[in-house]
């Protein structure tokens, strides 16, 4: 067995697996939040024993009765539920099954599927590849769970940093957060988050922090914009996209986290416009932007550090056209806020 960790912030995950692949994915993913040296003093670990076992994964699955919400990961990738104080079960479809026990919230198991287990392995057969999820998508649903326990809230966004605000951006799946983001590096503003990051109440207010370090790109992005070409030899993850090392490619981009700044709701429009969201708007889709919030009356805390965060940042609607052809008169705005109190 080797045993890694994965570091994020005050957070950690042990992760103990006698695949060796399990371990290359996670470094891939998480950078040089990930390391074998084990977490300091400071941080609360989460014991997580990878099981690559297909009679244990079948027995559990033929046990349990997942009859709690379903929520689409990705197409063709689904999370299936069930609740029953004080146990927890989640199935990701053909990748694995997670126990969870409310009484050890710093422990859990994963038990993989067997073609999620032959889809890590050098020989995987090109259909298994395809119709598994990425190696690591089972620490997903396993720290939105976890995290909660601990006070934290993860979130659904794309964000980078300039002038120690959050620029935090939402918007349905393809809608160009991870793109905008990187796009937002080359322009001096600080990495955050692709995908996922955490929202934790500190001394100074709500916080929000990296959980990667690495950002996904699709391949015909490159093309689309020039400032991005030098992103072209980046290796190809299971999923079609490139994988993006944030310290390799951004080194100027290092930020632990970040206070409130603006939300940024993407959509599809074709005409170049950003306008204010009114108050009574602000809270519209922050179901998609927490983590499985599917089920919020068990997530009572999680979605009250969502909340505040929302109600603490200027919110504008920004159309895809926008993004595409007026970035530059965004970051000159977002870098002159600071100066106007906060106004774009």
């Amino acid at each position: 067995m080797s045993v890694g960790y994965v570091e994020v912030g005050p957070w950690s995950i042990a992760v103990e697996s006698d695949l060796a692949t399990i371990h290359r994915a996670l470094a891939l993913n998480f950078g040089r939040r990930y390391s074998e040296t084990g977490p300091s003093n400071l941080q609360t670990v989460l014991n997580c024993q990878v099981v690559s076992d297909p009679r244990a994964y079948w027995s559990a699955l033929g046990s349990v009765v997942l009859d709690g919400p379903e929520i689409t990961l990705s197409p063709g990738i689904t999370i299936r539920y069930r609740f029953s104080s004080p146990r927890t079960w989640l199935q990701v479809t053909d990748t694995g099954i997670i126990e969870l026990d409310a009484s050890t919230p710093a422990e859990c198991r994963v038990l993989l599927h067997p073609d999620a287990i032959s889809a890590y392995t050098e020989t995987a057969k090109p259909d298994a590849a395809r119709r598994t999820a990425c190696p690591e998508a089972f620490f997903y649903p396993l720290l939105a769970e976890w995290v909660r326990s601990f006070g934290a809230c993860l979130v659904h966004c794309g964000a980078a940093a300039l002038n120690g605000r959050a620029i935090f951006l939402t918007g349905p799946s393809g809608s160009g957060k991870s793109t905008h983001v990187l796009r937002m590096l080359t322009r001096g503003a600080s990495f955050v988050a692709d995908d996922l990051a955490l929202l934790y109440p500190g001394p100074a207010g709500t916080r929000l922090t990296q959980f990667r370090d690495v950002a996904n790109l699709n391949t015909e992005t490159v093309d689309d914009f020039s400032e991005l070409s030098h992103l072209r030899d980046a290796p190809i993850r299971g999923n079609g996209k490139h994988a993006i090392s944030i310290p390799e490619r951004f080194p100027h981009t290092a930020i632990s986290d970040v206070g409130p700044g603006f939300v940024l709701r993407l959509h599809s429009g074709e005409t170049p416009t950003m306008e204010p969201v009114p108050p009574g708007n602000v809270f519209d889709g922050m179901y998609s932007m927490a983590w499985f919030g599917s089920r919020p009356e068990s997530n009572q805390a999680h979605f009250r550090i969502l909340t505040d965060w929302l109600f603490e940042c200027p919110q504008w609607y920004v159309s895809r056209a926008y993004m595409r052809q007026c970035l530059d008169d965004l970051m000159t705005r977002l870098g002159d806020a600071r100066d106007n109190g906060g106004t774009l």
